[in-house]
Order: structure tokens, then sequence, then C-alpha cells
């Protein structure tokens, strides 16, 4: 992952991932660990963000996923 442009190369706090994906802090670290949604970046000790470019990949894929035939899409997440 490059960043062409400064809009890419900014980090979502916690709340602003949750926000722009509507799923719960629970199911992000879910998904995080089955390496399903986009690790997040460590800054210090306390601080933890996500590549916005990486998260709207993701809500672009999902959204690829959706539109597919149930067939499809079966066999796409295998």
């Amino acid at each position: 992952m490059t960043c062409q442009n400064k809009e890419d190369a900014r980090l979502l706090r916690r709340r602003d991932v949750i926000r722009r994906t509507n799923m719960t802090r629970y199911m992000i670290d879910e998904l995080e660990a089955e390496g399903l949604f986009p690790a997040r970046v460590k800054i210090g000790k306390r601080s933890v963000f996500w590549s916005a470019e990486a998260v709207d990949e993701y809500i672009e894929r999902q959204i690829k996923q959706s539109r597919l035939p149930s067939t499809s899409a079966e066999q796409v997440l295998g």
C-alpha cells in the first residue's frame, strides 16, 4: 500500500473506525485477529489507529462481496 496523497496517509482512531464500519469494538477485534480486517497501527504505549485507506478498501471489498450472487459469494468466502 503506497500513500499517494495526504488523505491516503490519514489514520483513524477506534471510534472513527466504529463509525465508518458500523461494527462493534468486539467485532473489529475479532475480525482483525482472524486476519479479515486491516491491522491496527500502534503509536505509543496506549494509542492505536487504523489506516483510512485500508479501512476504506475493506468496506469496498465487503460491498462487492455482498453484491455477488449467493453461490459466487460462498465460493469467494470458501
